[in-house]
């Protein structure tokens, strides 16, 4: 399934929107130096994560859904 990836401000903060498709075995990795403070979110918007393979965000900078958001492995939409 195709989905749309935006890269927008949410406020004074970057994010990724993920519209409209299945994530299916992503690995959202970062690489930022140790000194950045920044949080990035990955929100998503009619989209599913799905069983198949697992979905991982490494943070801590980037989180899934919010800035205290989770990271690691992201569970499958019911």
């Amino acid at each position: 399934m195709q989905h749309a990836l935006v890269m927008a401000l949410f406020g004074h903060r970057p994010f990724h929107l993920l519209r409209g498709g299945e994530i299916v075995g992503c690995h959202f990795k970062e690489e930022f130096p140790d000194s950045i403070d920044g949080r990035w979110l990955i929100l998503v918007d009619g989209s599913r994560v799905g069983r198949e393979k697992p979905t991982v965000v490494d943070g801590p900078h980037v989180r899934w859904g919010s800035p205290r958001g989770r990271i690691g492995v992201i569970p499958p939409s019911k």
